[in-house]
C-alpha cells in the first residue's frame, strides 16, 4: 500500500522531474557551446630511481614527497624561463635613475607577477607510478600548447637535475684535481728515477749499489703505482662526464640517464561533445528533480493514509467513499455527482 502511495505521489509531481529533465540538457549544451574551449597537452616522463642520489626524487610515489615535484614544476624560475622562451613574456626594460624607467620596471614585475600567478594555476605535475611522471598543461590557445609544454618540460627537467648536476660538477672537480695531483707526483717520481738511474755508483762499492738498486726498483713502483692510480681516476671521470652529459638523454639506455620523455606533448581537448553534455544535463535534471520532488513532499501538508488523518483528527475511521465523481459541498452537506458515461 505503501509503495502505491508513493507511485500516485511521484506521478502526481511528475513535472517536477520533467521539467529539469529538459531545462538542464539545453542550459549545460548551451553553456558548453558559448564558454571559450580549454585545451590540455600532456607529457610522460620516465625517472630511473637507481641513478637518483637525491632520495627526494627517488621515491616519488612516497605522499609525503608529492608535493616536491608540483614545487619544481611551479617554480617561479622556470615558468619565467618558459614565458620567456615562447615569447610571452619579454625581456625586463632596461633600468636607469629617470623616474619613467623606474614605473616602466616596476609595472614590468607586476605584469610578470601576474602572469606566472595566471600560468601555475593551468600546470599538474604527478607521479603515476614509481617512475613515470605526467605534466599537464592547460591552455585556451591550442596552436601553441604544445611548444609550451615541451619548453616547460626542458625547464622542469633542468630543475630536478640541478642538484644532481651540481653534485656531479663538485665530483668532477674533485677528480681533476686528484687527476692534477698524480700527474705532479708521478711527474717527480719519474725525475727522481731518472736521477737515481744515472747516479754514478763506484764498482767496489756494493752497498751503494744495492741501496741505488733499491731506490730505482722502489721509484719504478711508484711511477706505475701512479700511473694506475691516475687512470683509475681518468676512467671515473669519463664515466662521471658520460653521466652528467645523459643525466636528461632521450636514449633510455645512455650510461647514467636519469630522467627522459616517453611521451612526446600531445594536445587533447577537454570539451566534451554534445552526447556527453546532454546526459551530463539528463543527470543534473533527475538529481534537481528529486531534491525538488523531497522538498515537495516536506513542505506539504496533505492526509493521505488512515493514520494520518487519526493522528491528525484524532477520530475513528468509519469507512471509506469511493470517488464516483466530483464532491462539492452544499448546505445540506456533501453532493456528489456522479461521473457521466461516454456513449458507446
Amino acid at each position: 500500500m505503501n509503495l502505491l502511495v508513493l507511485f500516485a505521489y511521484v506521478w502526481q509531481k511528475r513535472f517536477y522531474i520533467l521539467i529539469p529533465l529538459i531545462l538542464c540538457p539545453i542550459i549545460i549544451v548551451a553553456w558548453s557551446l558559448g564558454k571559450t574551449p580549454v585545451y590540455h597537452a600532456t607529457t610522460t616522463l620516465h625517472l630511473d630511481p637507481e641513478n637518483v642520489q637525491s632520495p627526494l626524487i627517488r621515491n616519488i610515489t612516497n605522499p609525503e614527497h608529492s608535493d616536491i615535484l608540483q614545487r619544481y614544476v611551479t617554480n617561479p624560475l622556470v615558468i619565467e624561463d618558459t614565458l620567456k622562451d615562447n615569447g610571452i613574456l619579454s625581456a625586463a626594460p632596461s633600468l636607469s635613475d629617470d623616474a619613467e624607467s623606474k614605473k616602466a620596471l616596476e609595472q614590468y614585475n607586476l605584469d610578470k607577477h601576474n602572469m606566472i600567478k595566471a600560468f601555475r594555476r593551468n600546470i599538474s605535475v604527478g607521479a603515476i607510478s614509481a617512475d613515470l611522471i605526467r605534466i599537464e598543461l592547460r591552455s585556451k590557445e591550442a596552436h601553441s600548447i604544445e611548444q609550451v609544454l615541451e619548453s616547460l618540460k626542458n625547464n622542469f627537467v633542468d630543475e630536478v637535475l640541478a642538484p644532481e648536476r651540481l653534485r656531479i660538477q663538485r665530483h668532477l672537480g674533485e677528480l681533476e684535481s686528484q687527476i692534477k695531483r698524480y700527474n705532479e707526483r708521478q711527474k717527480l717520481a719519474q725525475q727522481s728515477l731518472a736521477h737515481a738511474q744515472n747516479v754514478d755508483v763506484p764498482e767496489g762499492d756494493e752497498k751503494l749499489q744495492q741501496n741505488t738498486l733499491r731506490r730505482v726498483v722502489s721509484l719504478e713502483f711508484e711511477v706505475q703505482r701512479l700511473e694506475a692510480q691516475r687512470l683509475l681516476a681518468k676512467e671515473e671521470y669519463d664515466r662521471t662526464l658520460a653521466r652528467a652529459n645523459n643525466l636528461s638523454s632521450s636514449d633510455k639506455d645512455a650510461p647514467g640517464a636519469v630522467l627522459w620523455m616517453v611521451e612526446e606533448p600531445m594536445l587533447i581537448s577537454s570539451e566534451k561533445g554534445i552526447a556527453q553534455a546532454v546526459t551530463d544535463g539528463i543527470w543534473f535534471g533527475f538529481l534537481i528533480g528529486l531534491f525538488l520532488m523531497f522538498i515537495a513532499r516536506l513542505t506539504d501538508t496533505s492526509l493521505r493514509r488512515d493514520e494520518e488523518i487519526v493522528k491528525h483528527f484524532g477520530l475513528k475511521i468509519l469507512g471509506h467513499m469511493p470517488n464516483l465523481g466530483d464532491v462539492t459541498i452544499e448546505k445540506a452537506g456533501l453532493v456528489m455527482a456522479a461521473k457521466a458515461k461516454a456513449a458507446s
